[in-house]
């Protein structure tokens, strides 16, 4: 792998490349941290552990070093079946540290330089194995479920109510709300969060500035969507897209 990758999916997020001065941050995300090549350091309040592989409860404050050397980030929704089948493997830990890979190997294999990357589709598959937990993309399609996601990924800004929402395919809001998390793993705001900041992502690949992307994709101003970006990598929209390494040629799949 030759520069930094970031899959945008629903209900997770994949980033693969160096942390340039990663910050302490804290997020709603849960977090699995892996090493494909070197250890890394994780901070967590203050106290340094040296991993191979780590998981992470959402909310806890915490820095990942790997300045020299790609780390794979997988950030999960909370709210994500994904993010369940981690918490489960935590036990009531807020963090877990491994020494000796459990998954690295077959991430490394994935993303062999020599290889082409694999499609967000793919990924998904490969994430549902590793976490244990059923691919979405296997489950029988829901023609109600599947008209309304289009219309959200086709709706100007990704602005819809959760009212209009559940008006278009003829159920009560609650009763939408209840479906829709359980089709799709994530909460329906979140859900629009999360397609505003693959549209923002994508504009600012295909060259605006963080100002104009951030209106094009829906956010209030280009402050909201520096802070949605922070929370949930840990990292500035600068350092990813303007880092004299990274440079705006970092790879974006969504």
């Amino acid at each position: 792998m030759t520069k930094p990758v970031l899959y945008i999916r629903t209900g997770y997020a994949l980033y693969l490349g160096p942390l340039h001065d990663n910050r302490e941050h804290r997020h709603h995300l849960v977090q699995v941290a892996l090493g494909l090549y070197h250890d890394f350091t994780l901070t967590i309040e203050g106290s340094e552990h040296k991993a191979c592989e780590a998981l992470l409860r959402a909310g806890v404050m915490h820095r990942v070093g790997s300045p020299d050397a790609p780390v794979c980030m997988v950030l999960f929704d909370a709210d994500s079946s994904f993010a369940a089948s981690v918490e489960k493997s935590l036990a009531g830990e807020v963090f877990k540290v491994f020494s000796e890979p459990m998954v690295s190997g077959k991430l490394r294999k994935v993303f062999n330089s020599e290889k082409s990357l694999p499609s967000g589709e793919e990924l998904d598959g490969l994430v549902a194995n590793l976490f244990g937990t059923e691919s979405l993309n296997e489950q029988k399609k829901n023609p109600a479920m599947e008209e309304l996601l289009e219309h959200l990924k086709s709706s100007e800004g990704k602005r819809c109510s959760a009212a209009e929402g559940a008006a278009r395919i003829g159920l009560s809001e609650s009763r939408m709300l209840h479906r829709f998390t359980e089709y799709t793993g994530i909460p329906f705001r979140r859900y629009l969060l999360w397609l505003r900041l693959r549209d923002a992502i994508d504009c600012i690949t295909g060259g605006m500035n963080f100002t104009d992307a951030a209106h094009e994709a829906g956010f209030s101003d280009s402050a909201h969507l520096s802070r949605t970006f922070v929370d949930t990598f840990g990292m500035t929209m600068l350092k990813i897209f303007k880092n004299p390494d990274a440079g705006r040629f970092i790879q974006v799949i969504t």
